[in-house]
């Protein structure tokens, strides 16, 4: 997480939100929002929710 807040690691583009992106930390995607000034975790969910349902 600390190297995503630096901008040395990128998520890849969320398909089920437009604006989201999903950053995989172990078993779990960190989904979150980029503004010019800051980064939004909008929610940390496990590889085996349905993210759909929970987004």
């Amino acid at each position: 997480m600390e190297a995503l807040a630096r901008g040395e690691k990128a998520g890849r583009t969320c398909i089920v939100r437009d604006g989201y992106f999903r950053y995989a930390v172990g078993s779990h995607g960190v989904f979150y929002r980029e503004t010019e000034y800051t980064i939004d975790v909008i929610r940390v969910l496990h590889q085996r929710i349905d993210i759909e349902q929970h987004l």
